[in-house]
């Protein structure tokens, strides 16, 4: 029977090393896909999967098992990205005090390939990757933590560090960046 993570952690904590390696390899891959999108440089996303692992290591005392870790685990590592792309000085922070309000329907991106253009949706996919590139850090790390990650809004914000309706904000303005950023380059094709 496989144990869920906080039972890997008290597992840990009563001196079972490998239920540390267990939690590790559960995540490595996800974390690893979550910091390589947004600092665009394999050797660095691995240096900051190893540092959000050490991290989660030396705070694993701190965790609160009233929470999900996978979520506190992904706090550690968007903050290593960040902390990783501030140091590079070329990244631009979006305002996060920004509170509206948005309607959830309007934020849904249909992504599915249709059956007689896979070679053109290959294309669009490919179009939406570079325009996810360009968004900011944050817009960024909202769309790939709901769309990769499957996190709810509340996790985001959680993640994050803002409230959740600014987490909705900030992924809604994304998804409308990002669907002007791909009809634009849409456009210029035809």
């Amino acid at each position: 029977m496989e144990k869920d993570d906080v039972q890997l952690i008290t597992a840990y904590q009563k001196g079972d090393a490998r239920a540390l390696d267990e939690l590790i390899y559960k995540y490595t891959g996800s974390v690893y896909g979550f910091v390589r999108k947004l600092v665009h440089v394999s050797t660095e996303a691995e240096d900051i999967t190893q540092e959000t692992f050490i991290k989660m290591w030396k705070k694993i005392d701190q965790y609160d098992t009233r929470y999900n870790f996978k979520t506190w685990l992904f706090t550690i590592a968007r903050n290593s990205a960040i902390d990783y792309l501030r140091k590079q000085k070329n990244v631009v922070f979006s305002d996060l005090s920004d509170g509206e309000s948005i309607n959830f329907e309007d934020t849904l991106f249909d992504m599915s390939p249709l059956p007689d253009d896979l070679f053109d949706n290959k294309r669009q996919r490919e179009r939406l990757s570079i325009a996810i590139d360009k968004l900011s850090i944050q817009h960024k790390a909202v769309v790939l933590l709901k769309h990769e990650q499957d996190f709810t809004f509340e996790e985001i914000a959680r993640i994050l560090h803002i409230p959740m309706n600014t987490a909705k904000g900030q992924y809604y303005r994304a998804i409308q960046a990002l669907k002007k950023d791909v009809n634009d380059a849409m456009d210029q094709i035809m």
